[in-house]
């Protein structure tokens, strides 16, 4: 029996809180709502399976909606040389 279906904005909720809190900088409220989509996605305890059911470990899995991430706004007071991607 398969489990039931996840919602896909609690599933793709970092990736979309992130964006937000790019386009909006810093703000108190933009960083809560980050924080608020990592519980959420973790709360999820999502597992990447083999064909016959086994577990194969994995540190993390995300899943990233790129339709909805291209329907965001962008930032207008940045040219795309100035985009600098860092990692955390």
């Amino acid at each position: 029996m398969r489990e039931p279906a996840i919602e896909l904005p609690v599933a793709t909720g970092v990736a979309r809180s992130l964006r937000m809190g790019w386009i909006l900088g810093r703000d108190e409220t933009a960083e809560a709502d980050v924080r608020s989509a990592v519980d959420h996605e973790e709360a999820l305890a999502l597992e990447l399976r083999r064909a016959d059911g086994t577990v194969i470990e994995t540190e993390s899995i995300g899943i990233i909606d790129t339709h909805d991430l291209l329907a965001m706004p962008v930032r207008e007071d940045l040219d795309d040389d100035e985009v600098i991607a860092t990692a955390v």
